[in-house]
């Protein structure tokens, strides 16, 4: 969610219209900004299953190809989720502790936690 929150955060400061006169295409910051924080999730979710594996000696059974399918399946419905969330509800959050805790409480009951 870091990435929604970062861009709905951007929106709301109006760093986003200022991008949109800059020599570069609008998209190119977008897809820069996804990219990143795709890179990011799989960092964090590879070190982690690289931690369990060594300390708890787990071994993943299955194809891999199928489980980080599943991981990005999952990350892209997130970001869906905050997006839509970021999208609508910028104008009435303003910081971003604030933006954090709506994202955290849509995310806790649509997994039903």
């Amino acid at each position: 969610m870091g990435v929604t929150i970062n861009i709905a955060e951007a929106r709301a400061r109006g760093v986003l219209r200022r991008y949109r006169i800059a020599p570069f295409p609008f998209s190119t910051y977008m897809v820069s900004q996804i990219v990143v924080g795709l890179f990011m999730y799989l960092l964090s979710a590879v070190s982690i299953l690289t931690s369990i594996a060594l300390i708890y000696g787990f071994n993943l059974q299955g194809s891999i190809l199928i489980f980080l399918a599943i991981l990005l399946l999952g990350l892209s419905a997130m970001m869906t989720l905050g997006f839509l969330i970021g999208g609508k509800l910028h104008r009435w959050l303003r910081t971003r502790k604030s933006c954090r805790s709506v994202l955290w409480c849509a995310v806790t009951v649509c997994l039903g936690l």
